[in-house]
């Protein structure tokens, strides 16, 4: 069991919430090794993704993008890493190890063009050791399965994505409202 307090502290219990064991210093101290020196709010959690597929698997959602992931309720914890920081992340509602994850581009991706920002979707099957490049404009994403087993959903494949996108994406992206460029 995982708590997120208001002032971003995690902590964790191994039995019903009797006894709890604070996490965030120990994602704080992980963190201190990722990120530049400048950046102020290193390992702090933001927010955190429990997987329907397996109850024992969640994701933290950190700063920064700086993430880890825990198969074992938490008594151990592991990056989350894509090579960039990830700053949205969705498990696969049915597939364990599969999950979805977006990242912002840096100015350092482009080397002999000018810096565009935009954010990209990437698809993992092994729980972030590896990842698929989706699409980029992204605005939205999810998973097309859903808990409701209706006619509809029943019958839609696994690998179904929903992605709302940028259609001709082009320079900076700007996400402030609705747009009649973006595309489903």
């Amino acid at each position: 069991m995982f708590a997120l307090t208001s002032a971003n502290v995690v902590y964790r219990s191994e039995n019903n919430g009797m006894t709890w064991r604070k996490l965030s210093d120990i994602l704080e101290r992980e963190a201190t090794t990722t990120l530049v020196k400048e950046q102020n709010e290193m390992g702090k959690v933001i927010r955190f993704e429990e997987s329907k597929a397996d109850k024992s698997l969640i994701a933290l959602i950190g700063s920064q993008g700086v993430n880890w992931y825990s198969d074992d309720c938490g008594k151990t914890m592991r990056a989350l890493n894509h090579g960039r920081p990830i700053y949205e992340f969705q498990f696969h509602p049915k597939k364990r190890d599969w999950g979805l994850a977006a990242a912002w581009t840096k100015c350092s991706d482009f080397q002999k063009t000018p810096c565009k920002i935009y954010k990209e979707l990437y698809l993992t099957k092994d729980l972030g050791k590896s990842w698929e490049f989706l699409t980029n404009y992204v605005v939205q994403f999810s998973w097309a399965m859903s808990d409701l087993q209706s006619s509809v959903t029943r019958n839609f494949p696994a690998e179904r994505i929903y992605v709302t996108r940028v259609a001709n994406g082009e320079g900076h992206q700007k996400i402030s409202g609705w747009s009649s460029d973006v595309d489903l």
